[in-house]
This record gives structure tokens, C-alpha cells and sequence, in this order.
């Protein structure tokens, strides 16, 4: 934004008062001290956004997802611009997408992802194959930062609907806003009972996690009561440890080599996109 400069203001002519003074006259008109005007609030290309979400370029996905996690996490005025139904609901469709005939990674792929993983040092056709995201490993990723993405949206909207309702008081007649009843609730469900990939599940759990509310007990008792038997024992601990946090107390046993093995490979996918806000915060 451009400020406005003082306007140089024309001379005029300037009759001599008929009493003579010795007091010059000024002949140029005052300074004006111009004051610098609010900075507004940025402007959100929402409607590229939702496009650039259905985009068949996961790439280009990637890129609105991660832009739309991080305005969800900025100023409140921008925030509120991205708190959109079409985008909300085009992240959901991520979410539910089937990506389980796209193509997947080699086991070549794999095993060089693996060895990255570990830190170990790698060829420089290892190189290639380890940076290389097959179709269906990029679809995935889009999917695991979309559920994160959503929660922020989901938590965003829960926060701003009850922060109206404190403002009215007695008066208040609003209805709480139920999880289930939150744009994409239902389709990061689906994929913690149902997705064939552990990284995907788990990332659920997590979303499902940061959203929730104490009053959501019952229901995410019910949504995470299959993934205390997963066979995944990661998915297993993910899951006791959120119904824990609602006072819920299953008891699971845990492979730990298996468990450290899904892990490692699900942060290292999202690590350099998107991150719930309470993640970033441990870290720091």
C-alpha cells in the first residue's frame, strides 16, 4: 500500500488587512503532518486456492495445502478467509480419494527411502531413486497433510463459534459445534478404520487428536476403537494414548521395532510440509 503524500497546496492571493503590521505574512501554506494509514488485512485468493486443490498435479496440491496450513495459522482476518466451505470441502475430497491404484514405489525406491531414513550414505543412483516420489506416494502425502490441514481449519472454526457464544452471555441460543458435525470429520474417520497404509492412519489419529474436545469422548472412543487392534503397533499406542487423553484407559502391547519403523517413515514424508501447530511447538 502506497501512502498518501501531502498535496503541495495552490497559492493564493492574499488581500493585506487594512490595520498595517510589521508581521510578515506568510505567503506558502503549512506543512500537514499526513497520518499513515492501517496497514489492511492481506487478501486471499480463495478461489485460486479451492482450484489449485482439485488440481490433477499433486505437486501443484501440495503447494495450496501447505499455503492454506500456514494461513490458517496467521493473522486472525486471514485466517477467517480460508475458513471456506468450498475449501474445506476440497480438502475432504483429498482425504477420501482411493489411491490404491496409482502406482507405488519400487522396492528399489523403497529400500533406498529406507537407508535415507537411517542416515546412511547413498549412491548417487540411490540418490535419484530416493527423491523420486512415485504417484501414489505423492497422493498419499497430499492426503496425510490434508487431514492436518483440516484440523486446523476444524479447530479454527470450533474456537471462533464458541468464542461468539461467551460473547453473548445469557442470551446465548447457538447450538455447539459437534466434531461430527465439522467438514471432514467423517472422511479422516473413514480413513483411520479403513486406509491400507499405516503413515495415513496415524496421521488421522493425529488430526482426530488436535480437534477434539472432552465433550467428544464417546465419539472418538468409537472412532478409535478398532485401532487399538491394528496390526500396526504404532497405531495401536497412537490410539490408546489419545482415548487416554480422554480419560478412557484401554491397555495395548507394543512391538517397539515395528512401531519405530512406521513412525520414522510417516515424519520423514510430511517432515518438510505441514505440521500440527502443537508439533512445531515441541520441537522448538
Amino acid at each position: 500500500v502506497v501512502s498518501p503524500q501531502p498535496q503541495q497546496m495552490p497559492e493564493t492571493a492574499i488581500q493585506q488587512p487594512a490595520v498595517q503590521t510589521e508581521t510578515p505574512i506568510p505567503t506558502t501554506a503549512p506543512e500537514i503532518q499526513v497520518q499513515q494509514p492501517l496497514q489492511p488485512a492481506q487478501t486471499v485468493d480463495v478461489a485460486g486456492l479451492a482450484s489449485a486443490l482439485q488440481s490433477p498435479d499433486p505437486a501443484v496440491q501440495e503447494a495450496a495445502i501447505t499455503q492454506i496450513a500456514n494461513y490458517s495459522q496467521g493473522e486472525p482476518a486471514v485466517a477467517q478467509q480460508v475458513l471456506n466451505q468450498q475449501i474445506m470441502g476440497s480438502l475432504a475430497d483429498i482425504v477420501s480419494a482411493d489411491n490404491s491404484q496409482l502406482q507405488d514405489s519400487t522396492p528399489e525406491q523403497l529400500a533406498a527411502i529406507e537407508k535415507a531414513n537411517k542416515g546412511e550414505q547413498l549412491t548417487p543412483e540411490e540418490q535419484q531413486l530416493a527423491s523420486v516420489m512415485s504417484p501414489k506416494a505423492a497422493a498419499d502425502k497430499n492426503k496425510i497433510i490434508s487431514m492436518f490441514t483440516l484440523a486446523m481449519l476444524q479447530k479454527n472454526q470450533r474456537d471462533e463459534l464458541d468464542a461468539y457464544m461467551a460473547s453473548q452471555g445469557e442470551t446465548n441460543n447457538v447450538i455447539p459445534l459437534g466434531t461430527d458435525n465439522l467438514i471432514g470429520f467423517k472422511e479422516i474417520q473413514n480413513e483411520i478404520q479403513t486406509n491400507e497404509n499405516p503413515e495415513v492412519r496415524l496421521a488421522g489419529i493425529q488430526a482426530l487428536s488436535y480437534v477434539a474436545k472432552p465433550e467428544d469422548a464417546a465419539l472418538i472412543q468409537a472412532s478409535l476403537q478398532n485401532s487399538l487392534n491394528d496390526p500396526e503397533p504404532v497405531i495401536q499406542k497412537a490410539a490408546q494414548e489419545v482415548l487416554n487423553k480422554f480419560g478412557i484407559m484401554p491397555q495395548v502391547q507394543q512391538n517397539a521395532g515395528q512401531e519405530e519403523t512406521v513412525q520414522n517413515d510417516g515424519q520423514q514424508q510430511v517432515a518438510d510440509a505441514v505440521q500440527m501447530p502443537e508439533q512445531a511447538e515441541a520441537e522448538q
